[in-house]
């Protein structure tokens, strides 16, 4: 008799795009020798991103090419129809004792995958939900071309008793989403398996080279990028630096140099005594990537109280994260004399902190081993 298969498939993103959760994953999922000795670990996504995974999981798991389209390009319509039927594909033809595990797809797709499992009940079916739940909390973007909408309409046909199961990637996140929907969402079918965190050893140690913070990411208005100019403009003995998008910008001479390489990347934000997030908006049931990866680095978080930094600042403690409530305040912060360093020092340990932590590979391990002997399965799972 065949050995069961774990079918990991990320048919949503390609090249470097969720890379760090998509390695990890397979990084747990490969180092857990109770999940080898039942299943066979099959990776399906597009080559692009095998390419972009780390040399062990490229030679060590099993892979299956499929076709992902560019989620830059836009042509949302069709792809999501290629999700839809990539991931179709695979429910028929795996034998019902087989896991399917679905990284990421569009709401458009995970409303269709809730329709035709409706009918298939595949008992071994899970779909990570990742930022776009957000949605569902954005009264103001409720248009047909929005994420939002279309989360809404999933969740309108979602019934309780859905054999679609879903993972969330972190406690709180899952907390949040019984919650707020609770007549949607089965405890025993919404699991957390938590985003792996690797520990990114590329700068000093337990210093910071200088008293820099830094932004990272996209400088979207819900990110709260004009709090971080405005902190830039009233604190001039420090440096803001800008880190996203292929480059690292000192905000206030507007010079750039360019990072071509994730390594180059971690280092840039490994150099910054702190990183900020003044956000405004969202990340109630979803963990900003940013803040991973200044986590991973080591970086000490300046953060303001959304969902996502209290529960990390719960999680690590304020040796890593500082949460600030208003302007005033965060000026206060920076102005204290020494303030900067302290929060540079430490780095290793913040580090090694997260190695012990739920979001370390081994833990991260252990909740997909909880995940696949979940009564929730069903009588066709074994």
């Amino acid at each position: 008799m065949l050995r069961r298969r774990l079918h990991f498939i990320e048919p949503s993103k390609t090249g470097r795009y969720h890379i760090t959760l998509i390695d990890g994953y397979l990084r747990a999922l490969s180092g857990s020798s109770e999940i080898l000795s039942r299943f066979d670990l099959v990776f399906h996504s597009s080559s692009l991103t095998r390419e972009h995974l780390s040399p062990g999981m490229r030679e060590g798991v099993a892979w299956r090419s499929i076709p992902v389209l560019d989620g830059d390009r836009r042509r949302l319509v069709i792809k999501s129809v290629v999700e839809f039927f990539t991931v179709l594909r695979l429910l028929l033809l795996a034998p019902r004792r087989d896991v399917v595990f679905v990284s990421c797809v569009l709401p458009t797709t995970l409303l269709m995958l809730e329709l035709a499992n409706g009918l298939l009940r595949h008992p071994n079916f899970f779909v990570v939900l990742h930022g776009e739940i957000e949605g569902a909390f954005e009264p103001t973007v409720q248009g047909v071309r929005s994420y939002g909408f279309w989360v809404l309409k999933w969740l309108a046909v979602r019934k309780r008793r859905s054999t679609l199961q879903v993972v969330m990637i972190s406690d709180f996140a899952r907390d949040g989403l019984l919650d707020a929907f609770e007549d949607k969402f089965d405890p025993a079918t919404t699991h957390v398996v938590p985003h792996p965190i690797v520990p990114a050893v590329t700068g000093p140690a337990d210093s910071a080279a200088s008293e820099t913070v830094c932004f990272i990411g996209y400088r979207t208005p819900f990110k709260g990028f004009e709090a971080f100019k405005r902190a830039s403009d009233v604190h001039p003995g420090i440096e803001f630096e800008v880190i996203g998008g292929g480059v690292v910008e000192d905000l206030r001479t507007g010079g750039t140099r360019a990072i071509t390489t994730n390594g180059e990347f971690l280092g840039s934000v490994s150099n910054c005594a702190a990183a900020i997030f003044p956000y405004t908006s969202g990340y109630r049931l979803s963990l900003s990537a940013a803040a991973l990866d200044a986590l991973a680095t080591g970086t000490h978080m300046i953060a303001t109280s959304r969902p996502c930094f209290l529960s990390l600042e719960k999680t690590f403690g304020p040796e890593a994260v500082t949460i600030y409530r208003s302007d005033d305040e965060l000026d206060v912060l920076l102005r204290t004399p020494g303030w900067l360093g302290a929060r540079a020092a430490g780095r290793r340990g913040r580090r090694e902190a997260i190695e012990r932590s739920g979001y370390g590979l081994s833990a991260v391990g252990r909740a997909f081993e909880r995940l696949l002997v979940s009564p929730a399965q069903g009588s066709g799972s074994r």
